[in-house]
């Protein structure tokens, strides 16, 4: 037996309802995607960073001579002990260099990197927007982590 005819699918009003909610969700989260998606340019950004400290910590270790991994703000590029540019800080990205000898710098600092696996330590804060990531360098093993916010 075959079901009613008035039975077999949606009608007008139910599927009005149907793409009415689905745009209202859609408006309503818009712009947490667009927040969202700086954020993670920004997340992008700090790893670069953190995998080129990695690799000069690495020559430390494995030349058994001090590596430098400088940072100018001037022209928002983060450098090797040659002088080599490693990364090109994007234009909408603002940084900030601390170190364990000042608070903040002027036009360039350097993080040097020792063949113990120790460092001069310091911090990169990274913005874009109201999105903030910190990344973190312990002097004493060279350990570097990557935070939200900019905490202390």
């Amino acid at each position: 037996m075959r079901p009613p005819a008035n039975d077999l699918g949606f009608s007008l009003i139910e599927m009005m309802v149907v793409l009415s909610i689905i745009a209202m969700i859609g408006a309503i989260s818009l712009p947490y995607t667009k927040e969202s998606g700086g954020r993670l340019r920004l997340y992008a950004v700090a790893q670069i960073i953190l995998a080129m400290m990695e690799r000069e910590k690495y020559l430390a270790l494995t030349h058994n001579l001090p590596q430098d991994f400088s940072f100018d703000l001037k022209a928002r590029q983060f450098k090797d002990s040659e002088g080599n540019v490693l990364v090109d800080l994007p234009n909408d990205v603002a940084a900030t260099f601390k170190t364990a000898k000042d608070n903040d710098i002027s036009s360039s600092t350097v993080i040097r990197f020792f063949p113990d696996g120790g460092s001069t330590g310091g911090k990169v804060i990274l913005a874009r927007g109201k999105s903030v990531v910190s990344l973190k360098l312990n002097w004493l093993t060279g350990a570097m982590i990557i935070e939200d916010g900019a905490a202390q």
